[in-house]
């Protein structure tokens, strides 16, 4: 039954006929890094935003010669060691980092040599070069070269210079990025986008992320959250040419002062990087857990879920035939295909009967229709095609439908950025809300069964993938919901702890009389003989 939320609906300002934002890049050569290109490209590609000015390093960097880099990281040559065999074992090409030309991106492009004055850490520019890179009327500079700026290198745009800081900067200041979270087990590994002032790694957060930690591999890591923070410059230049100064305001900016009380890291000598990397090699990787999804019916239960047979890791959906009195009564298969399926949402419209899986190995979201409930069901429809989304959960709301799926950028990890989209019913079309990402968080982004209602109030169950994939459920209550803004709020944790050999919750799903939570049981691979699993507990 439709219920009625306390937001109301309404549109966020649309892009005019206004010029487009001026962007200059602040670079140390025309060679960088693929996640940089990526950047530069969406840039030149959107129509609120462009490339009007490249400032390019004209320092030289000192040649040292081979046998002086090895006597000064002498200290080091451990961590040289593990990133080349990191690399060896785990780089894919293209990734992240591999180096690419923006030569063509910036073509006609007025280009400005700048030989800022150097001390110690820091880069400062001449008042001359100031005042002519000021004349190109820049409304963001975005730093992705030189070093530590400072001075009046920091007022050459209107909204500021930008700069990424690889890592989170209540946690994690200095270097190297995404390999001290990877070593110390942090569950997330941070990233963030700042305006920067003259304070080290505390300028002004105006996005902030938190990715899912690779657990073995610090160049996975790297590539996965180095691949994910590309999008961050083009979401807040939408924000900024839509809204205006606002969209660069949040509300950790209200106290002024951000404290930070961690060491300020580096490269680990020889003795730590050894002590790290033995550390790594012991640990544990967690199973996959499997996806439930249930109807409720006369006499008992049909439960939705996914089977994964480990030798062919490729998930179908059956359905579990459950008694009242929850006895199992039967378990089938009712839909197979060549890619792997999972996380079966099923729901009821008009008379019928409708499911959902996960289909992202496809790139598409599939929209099946019951022809023999529960057994039969034939493609209805495609929803969304060429997208790797997981998890896509929908709910109706006053008499309009709302999709919350995880959607990953290709080659990067599917656990912390939410996305919603609306349409008139669940046929679409299907329009993506105007601030996704809505939420950028591996620890309570990820969906993990139907929304519900409790006291008038809205919730969304999501997953806390930090650490493990679905290591608890976190349910979120829902703020506001409407077409241009999401806010929600988590409220209550379910963690697998109700019985010694659990480790991890994943779903949560409820009908009147039952409420499900799909569970990651340890269980010996020596055993013989594998009992079911059957935990009973109030929820």
């Amino acid at each position: 039954m439709p219920h009625h939320a306390n937001a109301t609906r309404s549109t966020g300002p649309e892009t005019g006929a206004r010029p487009p934002l001026n962007v200059g890049l602040l670079v140390d050569s025309l060679t960088q890094p693929r996640w940089v290109y990526d950047i530069v490209a969406a840039i030149q590609q959107s129509s609120c935003a462009r490339v009007a000015l490249v400032v390019q390093n004209g320092a030289a960097e000192p040649n040292r010669g081979i046998l002086r880099k090895l006597s000064r990281n002498r200290a080091r040559l451990a961590y040289v060691l593990y990133t080349r065999i990191d690399d060896w074992l785990f780089r894919r090409e293209p990734d992240a980092f591999t180096e690419v030309s923006i030569a063509d991106l910036v073509d006609g492009v007025p280009t400005l040599n700048v030989a800022p004055v150097k001390k110690r850490f820091s880069d400062f520019f001449e008042p001359s070069d100031v005042s002519a890179i000021g004349a190109h009327n820049l409304d963001v500079a975005l730093r992705l070269g030189f070093r530590i700026l400072r001075g009046d290198a920091l007022r050459i745009a209107r909204h500021g210079v930008w700069s990424y800081h690889h890592g989170d900067n209540l946690v994690n200041r200095g270097g190297p990025p995404g390999f001290w979270e990877v070593m110390q087990g942090e569950p997330v590994t941070g990233s963030v986008l700042q305006i920067l002032n003259d304070e080290l790694d505390n300028g002004k957060v105006i996005y902030r992320s938190h990715a899912p930690t690779d657990r073995r591999s610090v160049r996975r890591n790297q590539d996965n959250f180095y691949r994910k923070s590309v999008a961050f410059v083009m979401r807040k230049l939408n924000d900024l040419y839509n809204c205006g100064p606002a969209a660069l305001e949040c509300d950790e900016h209200r106290d002024g002062y951000v404290p930070y009380s961690r060491p300020l890291y580096r490269e680990p000598g020889n003795l730590e990087t050894l002590r790290l990397t033995s550390r790594l090699a012991s640990r544990y990787v967690a199973d996959k857990l499997k996806e439930l999804a249930w109807r409720d019916v006369e006499n008992g239960f049909f439960i939705f879920v996914e089977e994964l047979p480990f030798r062919t890791n490729k998930g179908h959906i059956s359905v579990l035939d459950l008694a009242p009195s929850g006895q199992l009564r039967r378990v089938e298969p009712v839909l197979e295909q060549p890619h792997h399926l999972s996380y079966p949402f099923v729901f009821e419209w008009r008379g019928a009967h409708y499911m959902v899986p996960e289909t992202g190995a496809a790139r598409r979201i599939e929209l099946y229709r019951a022809t023999d409930f529960p057994r039969g069901w034939q493609a209805e429809e495609v929803l969304m095609d060429g997208v790797y989304a997981v998890d896509a959960t929908f709910a109706e709301i006053d008499g309009r439908w709302w999709m919350f799926a995880n959607i990953a950028p290709d080659g990067t990890r599917n656990y912390d950025e939410l996305h919603v989209f609306h349409a008139p019913g669940p046929h679409g079309p299907w329009r993506p809300h105007r601030r996704n990402p809505v939420k950028s968080d591996a620890r309570c982004a990820r969906p993990a069964g139907r929304l519900f209602w409790r006291n008038g109030d809205l919730y969304r169950p999501s997953q806390d993938c930090s650490g493990q994939y679905g290591a608890a459920i976190v349910i979120n209550r829902v703020l506001e919901l409407n077409a241009s803004e999401y806010r929600e709020t988590a409220i209550a944790r379910i963690e697998p702890k109700w019985a010694p050999d659990l480790l991890g919750a994943h779903t949560l799903n409820s009908a009147p009389g039952i409420s499900i939570v799909d569970v990651l049981v340890r269980r010996s691979r020596f055993a013989r003989r594998q009992r079911p699993v059957e935990y009973r507990t109030a929820m």
